[in-house]
């Protein structure tokens, strides 16, 4: 008899020709035909060996006539294998051979996928091999994807949330002063920023005012700040003036503001003053006074032979004419008495009539002569002379 051939067998005695061992099985004897092990395979009839499992591929059960490729997401990198690999979270298998770690910027959330994602906008992945990406937390963004780390805001920008993609600016009348910041601070009252994205606010200067938070405005005339990062001007109250916009000053003695907001002080007339500082309304010379400049303090006594009076007016004082009199700081001139007589103006006193002359009249400027046969033995009258 002869031996069968490898990949035949011969079961059964008296058999006159060897059968093919069935595809899954080999031969390497004359009897019988073994199954092929789990990670091997036989692909045709009368195989003497059974052939491994190339990588990437796998025979799970015995018997087997082919290997099966590895699923999407799973691999082997050895041959004869009867199973595959699932490639992790973090990871990805872009073939049945190979399991690569996402790079940084990256993840697979999920075993067994074929390719990573990017991690989103807003996101970050800091670290290879990552399941998951990080959030950016409020104060930076992330403008790409596949981002390995998160930007931080600059001053003058903000981001108010998590995950933020791009920083928002700091609109005018606030600001941020460092990096990193997730709200912006509005201008102290008083201070003021013009532009987007500032970084400081600005102190409103002495003599100015900050109405809004974007806006400084000069203190308007009759109106001043005395420091600075004011929210109001204050005005000038009556009595005073603010000759610019930093400062209110007391109207000197001699002159007088009625109104608020004065810019200058109103001299005081002729004829009236002013004692004291910070006056609202000048005063009139009393009666018997006067003044002839303005911007004065103090009114003067009319001299002796004059007077002023609410006729007269106080700017100077009106002269006594003849016949009359009068002492200093008068307000009306007085007629000469019977008797007396002032034949001169500005005149502080009358004169008495002379021996033979009598003024019978009040306010006479001359004295009259006692007609013949009387005389004077008063000042005022003549008397007849006596018989003999």
């Amino acid at each position: 008899c002869i031996d069968c051939p490898p990949g035949t067998h011969a079961p059964l005695a008296g058999m006159s020709t060897c059968l093919n061992c069935p595809a899954g099985s080999f031969s390497s004897n004359t009897y019988s035909c073994t199954t092929c092990a789990t990670g091997f395979y036989s692909a045709s009839p009368a195989a003497s060996v059974c052939m491994g499992c190339v990588a990437g591929t796998y025979a799970p059960t015995t018997n087997r006539t082919q290997c099966l490729s590895c699923p999407a997401g799973n691999f082997n990198t050895i041959a004869n294998a009867s199973s595959c690999q699932v490639c992790a979270a973090g990871s990805y298998s872009p073939t049945a051979t190979s399991c690569l770690t996402c790079a940084a910027g990256m993840f697979t959330s999920a075993p067994g996928l074929t390719a990573c994602s990017n991690c989103s906008t807003g996101w970050y992945g800091p670290s290879a091999n990552s399941s998951t990406c990080l959030s950016c937390p409020a104060g930076s963004h992330s403008p790409t994807q596949a981002s390995t780390a998160c930007t931080q805001c600059v001053p003058g920008a903000y981001s108010q949330f998590d995950n933020s993609s791009s920083c928002a600016v700091c609109t005018a009348g606030s600001y941020s002063a460092l990096p990193s910041a997730s709200s912006c601070i509005s201008c102290l009252p008083g201070t003021f920023n013009t532009a987007n994205n500032s970084t400081a606010c600005l102190s409103c200067g002495i003599g100015s005012f900050s109405p809004t938070l974007t806006s400084c405005l000069s203190c308007s005339a009759g109106s001043f700040t005395v420091s600075a990062n004011s929210t109001v001007c204050s005005n000038c109250s009556a009595g005073f003036f603010s000759p610019n916009t930093t400062t209110c000053l007391a109207c000197p003695a001699g002159t007088v503001t009625a109104t608020m907001r004065s810019t200058s002080c109103m001299a005081c007339a002729a004829g009236s003053y002013s004692p004291v500082t910070n006056a609202t309304a000048c005063i009139t010379c009393d009666a018997g006074s006067y003044i002839n400049t303005s911007s004065s303090s103090s009114c003067v006594s009319c001299r002796a032979g004059s007077y002023s009076n609410a006729t007269t007016g106080f700017a100077a004082c009106a002269i006594c004419p003849p016949g009359s009199y009068s002492g200093m700081g008068a307000s009306v001139c007085l007629s000469c008495s019977l008797g007396t007589f002032s034949n001169t103006s500005l005149t502080s006193t009358c004169t008495a009539c002379p021996a033979g002359t009598y003024a019978p009249l009040l306010g006479m400027t001359t004295c009259m002569g006692c007609p013949a046969g009387s005389f004077s033995n008063s000042t005022s009258s003549c008397a007849p002379c006596a018989r003999g």
